[in-house]
């Protein structure tokens, strides 16, 4: 565990540092100068960064554009709030339009990216609160009967009695 998170560091560490040799020097590889965007391939992923998890790649994204996260969590400001609740509405329309299932899925990819981009300008560290939060709704149950949940249908996942939320803040000491 604790080697895998070592690998895990030098190798975002490495990206990182070859994301910001890159800028420096310009037009050098796949980098476009002034617009911040890799011409890359999907195939071409797992070789440039090595294997990457989702949120690897919402780092990658945002850095690749310029956009840091803050050392720890803060709220974001009302303009730039505004902006992310709008996108990722904007995202949530376009599923609620979609017609093909090629629609729905670029539509549903596209708003999990764009809330979890939401979580990066923040600051938070996401795994913890994943977990966090999966674990709580493990601890859920599906009713199967509509009349008993709040959203009023049978796939429905209810909380029981005694059911505890999350515990976001033990990640948050030291926030804003």
């Amino acid at each position: 565990q604790e080697k895998r998170q070592i690998e895990k560091t030098s190798r975002c560490r490495r990206r990182r540092r070859r994301s910001r040799v890159t800028q420096d020097k310009g037009h050098e590889g796949n980098f476009m100068p002034f617009s911040g965007v890799y011409i890359m391939h999907i195939d071409e992923l797992d070789q440039t960064f090595g294997p990457i998890t989702n949120w690897d790649s919402i780092e990658i994204f945002h850095e690749n554009f310029g956009i840091f996260a803050p050392e720890k969590p803060v709220s974001l400001s009302e303009d730039v709030s505004d902006f992310r609740i709008r996108f990722m509405q904007e995202e949530l329309d376009e599923y609620k339009s979609a017609t093909t299932l090629e629609d729905k899925i670029d539509a549903l990819v596209d708003l999990v990216v764009v809330a979890m981009g939401t979580a990066f300008v923040h600051g938070f560290n996401w795994e913890p609160h994943w977990k966090e939060v999966f674990a709580a709704n493990m601890n859920k149950v599906r009713t199967g009967d509509a009349s008993q949940t709040k959203r009023k249908h049978q796939l429905d996942i209810s909380k029981p009695p005694g059911w505890k939320a999350p515990n976001h803040k033990q990640y948050l000491v030291d926030s804003e």
